[in-house]
């Protein structure tokens, strides 16, 4: 399948998938590779039940007809043809995508077997069976719950058994796709001494009823943890949005309390990868005098710091990328090849402060009156990286986020300029922590920490 379009004059969309799909199947390092090895491995194992690999056998049978039909079809097409409507020949493009679209369909219900078999023989005491942990209102067809407003965090209502009864409560929703970075997570914050500043209790994970609801439809698990009952939530960038700013003091400490977090998470040898004002999440008790927690959230793709790194979902999106430290960025050709440490973090960490204390997201709503506009790059930060010339950034990309965040090192030198003068201009020891994050000044949270409360901004 790659050898018939990797010499082609005309690879467009169609055929770019097929190169791609070819790739994969003989690509150790794919996940379709490592499902399709694990069903040949599970084939063999007498704990899957007959009826599973029953099951199995006709799901790879479909696969096996559909993809012979794909090659013939694209037996079809002549790569030495320089225009499309020749190369393609009689059948036209139409057929040879309708053929893709039917081997990959039956591709994706060989990986949701997969999932099913590996759960069978995992048997994690990580994995929440059915019976013991269900969400509220839920069906083969869709998630319930939703997403708390100007953020990626999605909650939902659920219940599990307790010592034969049934506890009520709402938790934090978040995909995972591989499970053993899910199971070796659970390992990690179940032995946590709990409760842990910064971090949810977390339940276990589960694999819903239902697949991805837009193309490709994978399969995926869940990782699940539950919230504190009797409280309020939001997402700190809901709060830089909607709220006025709190006094310099009251911003400091709030400062502290994210340091602190990232610090716990770094106590238990791991990098959490996406520190940003949409992902942490901020809980207020329902009293009188009610007091504030702080959560990091999107754990969906931690790593320990000595596991390798392989892909990170979401980092092409410039609202992931401007909080991502240069060396883990990547281009449409290029995987970044360092693996995550904690100074990445830290990184991340010193943009995110920034915007606690300039009070302001960097990642703005287009329309102020709509919760769920599109989302634009701060104008602080167009306004900062346009002034630094047509060399650096065009005038023409005014407008454009994709294009003004386009460039790792840009990224960086616009955060640290905007450290260096607006953060100075609150408070110049504030500036200097905040430039000794973006430039690799601390080896740890905890350095990060001791700095911020040697402050004095009272």
């Amino acid at each position: 399948m790659y050898e018939r379009v990797q010499d082609s004059r005309n690879l467009d969309e169609t055929l770019g998938r097929y190169r791609q799909l070819g790739l994969a199947i003989h690509d150790k390092n794919s996940y379709l590779y490592a499902h399709l090895d694990a069903l040949h491995m599970a084939s063999r194992n007498s704990a899957i039940p007959p009826n599973l690999k029953d099951e199995l056998d006709a799901s790879l049978e479909r696969c096996k007809q559909s993809q012979d039909r794909a090659i013939k079809e694209l037996e079809k097409y002549d790569p030495s043809r320089t225009f499309a409507k020749w190369a393609y020949g009689f059948a036209g493009k139409d057929s040879l995508r309708k053929k893709y679209d039917r081997f990959e369909s039956d591709l994706n219900q060989v990986e949701k077997l997969c999932f099913r078999m590996n759960l069978v023989q995992q048997n994690s005491s990580n994995l929440l069976r059915p019976d013991y942990f269900k969400l509220v209102h839920e069906t083969a067809e869709s998630q319930p719950g939703e997403t708390l407003p100007i953020s990626d965090i999605w909650v939902a209502a659920g219940n599990y058994s307790d010592t034969g009864t049934r506890h009520d409560g709402d938790y934090v929703v978040e995909k995972k796709y591989v499970e053993n970075d899910v199971r070796s997570l659970c390992d990690i914050l179940r032995r946590a001494s709990v409760p842990t500043p910064g971090i949810l209790p977390c339940l276990g994970y589960r694999q819903p009823l239902y697949n991805d609801q837009s193309p490709p439809y994978r399969s995926f698990l869940q990782l699940i943890m539950e919230l504190p009952a009797d409280t309020d939530r939001q997402s700190l960038a809901y709060r830089l949005d909607t709220e006025a700013a709190p006094t310099l003091p009251d911003r400091l400490a709030l400062a502290k309390d994210l340091v602190s977090a990232v610090n716990n998470v770094h106590r238990l040898k791991l990098v959490h990868k996406s520190i940003r004002s949409r992902a942490i999440l901020l809980t207020t008790d329902r009293k009188p005098e009610s007091s504030y927690h702080i959560f990091l959230q999107d754990w969906t793709y931690v790593r320990t710091q000595t596991a390798a790194t392989s892909q990170n979902g979401g980092e092409d999106a410039w609202q992931t990328r401007i909080y991502q430290h240069p060396e883990r960025q990547h281009t449409a050709d290029q995987w970044p090849e360092v693996a995550y440490e904690p100074k990445h973090d830290i990184y991340s960490l010193g943009v995110v402060l920034m915007e606690i204390l300039l009070w302001t997201p960097f990642v703005e709503r287009c329309d102020s009156a709509n919760l769920h506009a599109e989302l634009r790059v701060a104008t602080l930060y167009q306004d900062t990286v346009l002034g630094m010339g047509e060399e650096i950034m065009p005038s023409r990309y005014k407008g454009n986020s994709q294009k003004l965040t386009r460039f790792p090192m840009v990224i960086r030198d616009v955060w640290t300029s905007i450290a260096r003068n607006d953060v100075t201009r609150v408070n110049a020891e504030l500036g200097d922590v905040v430039v000794a994050c973006l430039e690799g000044g601390y080896a740890s949270a905890q350095e990060v920490l001791e700095a911020l409360s040697r402050v004095d901004v009272s």
